[in-house]
């Protein structure tokens, strides 16, 4: 009976060790696996960056558009702020009336704004372009006279 019961043990050692190494390379494994994943995890994101910086431009805009649209924005916070806190204390009908009346007239405001800001910059994107054309007419004008 020690026998068998001696036999048994040395299996479970024998088991114990081998298990031991099976969770070492395992291990092993996994740090590996988890190396290559933040490797392109770093890459991908670092592309992503790259790509994100070539496709942005810089807009250079008057103090009063920029604080127009921050106002905008502002406005919006505040407003997000109000649909999700949850009611402190009851209100009354009326209350709940005042108040989406002034986000309203927020909101027909921010909207005006931005109508103002779109029609700026549509009128910029004009003048830009009969510019751009008077420009290549002046060229197309000084090579007729070249002689090109």
């Amino acid at each position: 009976m020690a026998e068998v019961i001696d036999e048994m043990l040395a299996g479970l050692v024998s088991q114990r060790v081998t298990m031991d190494g099976q969770v070492d390379k395992i291990g092993a494994i996994m740090e590996k696996s988890n190396k290559t994943l933040l490797h392109i995890e770093s890459k991908t994101v670092a592309q992503l960056s790259a790509s994100q910086c070539s496709s942005s431009k810089a807009h250079n805009v008057t103090p009063g558009v920029e604080l127009s649209l921050v106002k905008i924005l502002e406005n919006f916070q505040q407003m997000m702020q109000h649909s999700t806190e949850p009611n402190k204390r009851i209100y009354s009908a009326l209350d709940g009336c005042l108040a989406y009346r002034q986000r309203v007239e927020n909101l027909g405001s921010s909207v005006r704004k931005l109508v103002a800001l779109r029609d700026g910059i549509k009128q910029m994107k004009i003048d830009l372009d009969e510019y751009q054309q008077q420009q290549e007419e002046g060229d197309n004008e000084l090579e007729d006279d070249i002689g090109y």
